[in-house]
């Protein structure tokens, strides 16, 4: 474990009961899109399966019917903002 432990920012549960861990620094904590978010993805019983790094999970992201959604960040001109929806694959 780290010295300090990390902010964990979100918490989904997938489909298949696992438990999905956003940590670290988010886009929306300095509005740059390109940070990447730290994922941890455990478990039912807390056993650690997998870890990447994503710019685009964040607070407003969401895990339903393996599929994740993510909202982007609005245009500052048009207003506009969207709904990133991926596909998740398992290979278990």
């Amino acid at each position: 474990m780290p010295k300090y432990p990390p902010v964990i920012r979100k918490l989904f549960l997938d489909s298949k009961e696992n438990i999905w861990v956003l940590s670290r620094e988010i886009w929306e904590d300095s509005d740059n899109e390109d940070i990447e978010s730290t994922v941890n993805i455990f478990n039912e019983a807390g056993t650690w399966l997998y870890s990447f790094k994503a710019n685009k999970i964040s607070k407003v992201s969401t895990v339903r019917n393996d599929h994740l959604y993510s909202v982007g960040k609005q245009d500052p001109v048009t207003g506009q903002q969207y709904i990133n929806v991926y596909q998740i694959h398992y290979n278990y």
